[in-house]
């Protein structure tokens, strides 16, 4: 299976390298199966030593992953580069919204993807995640449920008894719409629920440093954008496209003519890896250390005036030449 995808790899390695081509600067691919601890370390590693004025990040992560690698992951390419540009070609859901954050511009397909940032949490253990906003959706679905019973309640036993004061139909109501909504909520965790509001938190303070630090927003606005991303979507895998992006406050905009065809063959590279890893995880059951090998992390980086030519040989004088320098001076 993996010289499929470094088959796979050289595809994107080469159409990246005419994207740098065209707009002149380092150009580093981040195509990430699961944001990830792991990830930060290969990328210290690919960016240690460097200093870049300029730099664009091709970043793929349509997974998402840990929130915290993500934190990391920012936090590295500022310290590597001045100004930076994310380029998202395909999808960089959750945890790749994050490290978009901390981007001075988003360059995005018309199809291209971001998502919210509800943290993930692990299953019992397994390989599949769900949002800690899914608890509390179902709270806030048991407690409308509970307000519509208890309304329902009070019309109906008003209808059929005429004399009964309103403080016993109030009574009446809210007994019946206890009775009915305490199965549902016996169902709920409360260790579960106190620990995704613990999760939600930290993602709200990784959403907000990464907006002052580095997006450069004010106090208020990153509190605003920070709720919206982490609490104001329906769902996780609603996608926040170019134009929601720009109702966010993102730096966000539409690829150049330039590259865009480029881009389309990118995603097309991106999405066809990204199928082949989930096909091939759900015929195998390959393990989380294995996936380490499914993605791609590398720095282009391109030449410039002062780079040396490498392998090139240092011309040293011929001999003759010192004899004759030798006499000279005699």
């Amino acid at each position: 299976m993996e010289p499929l995808f470094k088959e796979a790899d050289n595809k994107i390695i080469k159409l990246s390298e005419k994207i740098m081509a065209l707009r002149k600067r380092p150009l580093l691919i981040l195509d990430l199966e699961n944001v990830a601890y792991w990830t930060t370390i290969r990328l210290e590693n690919e960016l240690k030593g460097k200093k870049l004025s300029k730099l664009d990040v091709l970043l793929n992560a349509p997974m998402g992953g840990r929130i915290e690698p993500a934190f990391n992951i920012v936090k590295l390419i500022r310290k590597h580069a001045e100004a930076v540009e994310m380029i998202i070609p395909y999808r960089a859901k959750s945890a790749g919204t994050l490290i978009c954050l901390g981007a001075d511009k988003l360059l995005m397909n018309t199809t291209a993807e971001l998502g919210p940032l509800d943290t993930q949490n692990r299953i019992h253990k397994e390989e599949e995640f769900e949002s800690t906003q899914n608890i509390f959706k179902a709270l806030e679905q048991i407690q409308q449920h509970a307000l519509d019973g208890f309304n329902s309640a009070i019309t109906t036993i008003k209808k059929r008894n005429h004399n009964l004061k309103i403080d016993d139909v109030v009574k009446l109501a809210a007994m019946f719409s206890g009775q009915t909504c305490s199965s549902l909520y016996n169902k709920i965790d409360p260790e579960m629920l106190g620990e995704y509001a613990r999760l939600l938190e930290m993602c709200e303070k990784y959403v907000f440093e990464v907006l002052i630090r580095y997006a450069g927003r004010d106090y208020e606005d990153a509190k605003k954008v920070t709720k919206k991303l982490v609490y104001g979507y329906p769902n996780h895998n609603f996608i926040i496209d170019i134009q929601e992006s720009e109702k966010l406050g993102l730096p966000a905009e539409e690829v150049s003519d330039d590259i865009k065809e480029i881009i389309d063959d990118l995603k097309i590279e991106l999405r066809e890896k990204d199928l082949t890893r989930q096909s091939f995880l759900l015929e195998t059951g390959i393990s989380y250390q294995e996936k380490r090998r499914w993605s791609l992390i590398k720095l282009l980086e391109y030449p410039t005036k002062e780079t040396p030519e490498k392998n090139k040989p240092v011309q040293k004088p011929k001999e003759t030449e010192v004899v004759d320098k030798n006499i000279e001076k005699k």
